[in-house]
Formats: C-alpha cells, structure tokens, sequence
C-alpha cells in the first residue's frame, strides 16, 4: 500500500510537472507569435492568460485586433478562448464572444452571436497543419453600417484536408434560418412577395491555396490558387438557385472560368428583381425573352445559364453582369 501511494504521488508530480512546462509552452508561443504581428503593425491585443490546471489549456486574450496583410480587412472583439485538455493538445476548441466588429475594405460589420465556437485538430508536429476544423454559430446577427442586416438561426463551416496535401481542403458552408433585416428585406423584397427567411444556403467546394495552412500561414498574404467542385444552392419560397463549377484565381484575385447557374421559378425571380429596382420594366421585359428563349419545353419553370468570369467581371456570353468577387 505504501508502495502504491508513493508511485501514485510520483505520477501526479510528473503530470503536473507537465502541465508547468506545457502551459508556459502555450503561454510563450501565443505571445511570441502575437507580438511578432503587433510588431509589424498587423495586431495588437490586452492581457494574455492561461488557466485550466490540471487537466487543461485554457488560454484567454483580452482585446484581441488583428489585420490582414493587405490591410483590407481587421477583426477586433472584447476576448477570445483558446481551450485544450493538456494531454490533447492538438485539438483545440476556439470561443468568441457575443460581439466582435470586422473592418472590411472600409465598410464596418458588426457580429452578434448566442454561441460561437469552432473545434481544431492540429497534426503533430513542427509546422502543426491544419487536419479539419468546424465552426458552429447559433442566433447570429450580422449588420453593416451601410444599413443592411442580415440573421441566420444557424451556420457551420467545416474543412478537412485534401488527402496529405496541407494546401488543398475541401469547404463546406451550410446557413439554416437565413433572413435579411427589415430593412433590407425592404430594398430586395418591397411587395413581401417571398417567405421571410431562406430555407437554406449550402455551399460545398475545394479550396488550393499557394502554401499549406500551418502555424507560418499568417507570415503573409495566404493567396487561394483555385476553386475547384463548386457547388452553390440556396432555396427562397418557390425560387431556387444553383450553381456548380471550377475557378481558377489570378495574381490580382479575380477568378477566371466558368460556373453553371441553374434557376427554378425564374419568372417569380424578374418580378423581385423588378420590384426591388435592380432591373427596369423594359429590362425585364428583354430578360424574360431572353430566358424564355434559353428554356427546355419539358421544363419551362427552370433555365440553365453559363456564366464566365474574366477581367474581373462575370459574363453571360458577350453581355457583362456584374463585377466579380475578389479572393
């Protein structure tokens, strides 16, 4: 018995020795790394703390504010929690507050959430790349100070690495209880002729980026090279959309290439356009001849339409829509 009792108190020394020198590990690294960007003018944050002992990591930063290397983007909130059981350290669990604000090419958005939280598994190693992570958001609020707001009832975003390529994942975004804001819904449905939230947005596709996501991915601009098996579906009343496809992206992030956009009920989709006074009553009237035209007679409630991304705008055929998103 007396044997037992010495190695069990052997053991816990030994263990909590660990958590010593393991927490001061995780304690160092988050603020070397975090004052290596302050020093470069791309974050700046409060009090650094971590508590948990002693079977966890949990490490709390206190105002956190961090910016893109292009400085086009920066996120700023009250706090964030980094959680780890101390004999699971690559599996990290990532918790936001209920209020957080992104700058975003000067436009400010401003985040609500009920719960906000992502879970991260790391592989073992030196450059610890990014295995697969999920997030999951409940009650989330999302306003602009140009005067839109949009709210979803739940979001998940998860990853997963592409085979042992550290570069390639694959993406999946899936937004249940979408709707816009009062407001907002006043500009793109004035007449309430659609539901008041959108069944469901889902977006699936696999992302290559220019170098493997791991611990030196924040060193500088992380470049997406391709989006490759798009596949883009969102349902609203009787409207549905889809979208599937490759892009590749250039220097300059805009994509190149081409998507399928398939519409249901795009009829009922001309009278919200027109309605919300995107398109005219004559362009409405040339958009209808033109879709009615590219119909199946089997099928005249849906139309499929290739739009091609080039110099920075999306085409359909030789008539510009719209400038395209930039990566």
């Amino acid at each position: 018995m007396r044997a037992l009792f010495w190695i069990t108190g052997l053991l816990a020394t030994l263990y909590a020795g660990y958590w010593v020198v393991g927490s001061r590990a995780v304690l160092n690294g988050a603020t070397e790394a975090l004052s290596g960007l302050k020093a470069e003018g791309r974050a700046d944050y409060g009090a650094i703390a971590l508590k948990g002992f002693p079977s966890r990591f949990d490490l709390t930063i206190d105002t956190p504010k961090l910016e893109s290397a292009d400085g086009r983007m920066t996120w700023q909130a009250p706090f964030i929690q980094f959680l780890a059981l101390s004999y699971r350290p690559h599996n990290l669990i990532a918790v936001w507050p209920q209020d957080q604000t992104v700058h975003l090419d000067g436009e400010q958005l401003d985040l609500q959430s009920d719960d906000l939280r992502a879970s991260v598994t790391l592989v073992p190693g030196l450059d610890l790349p990014l295995d697969h992570s999920e997030v999951e958001g409940h009650g989330l609020v999302l306003t602009s100070d140009l005067g839109w707001q949009v709210l979803a009832e739940k979001l998940i975003v998860a990853s997963r690495q592409v085979g042992a390529d550290a570069s390639r994942h694959e993406l999946a975004i899936v937004l249940t209880g979408l709707a816009p804001g009062n407001a907002f819904r006043g500009q793109i449905d004035p007449a309430r002729r659609q539901p008041a939230t959108v069944q469901e947005a889902r977006l699936t596709l696999t992302a290559t980026f220019d170098r493997a996501l791991d611990r030196k991915a924040l060193a500088g601009p992380l470049r997406i090279l391709s989006l490759e098996a798009l596949d883009l579906s969102l349902g609203w009343g009787k409207i549905a959309a889809s979208a599937t496809g490759d892009l590749a992206i250039d220097e300059m992030g805009n994509p190149t290439g081409q998507l399928s956009l398939a519409l249901t009920n795009w009829r009922d989709l001309l009278i919200l356009l027109s309605d919300s006074g995107v398109l005219s009553a004559e362009q409405a009237a040339t958009a209808e001849q033109a879709l009615a035209n590219a119909t199946k007679p089997d099928d005249p409630t849906t139309v499929t339409l290739p739009l091609t991304f080039r110099g920075g705008m999306i085409w359909m055929g030789f008539i510009p829509l719209a400038m395209s998103p930039r990566f």
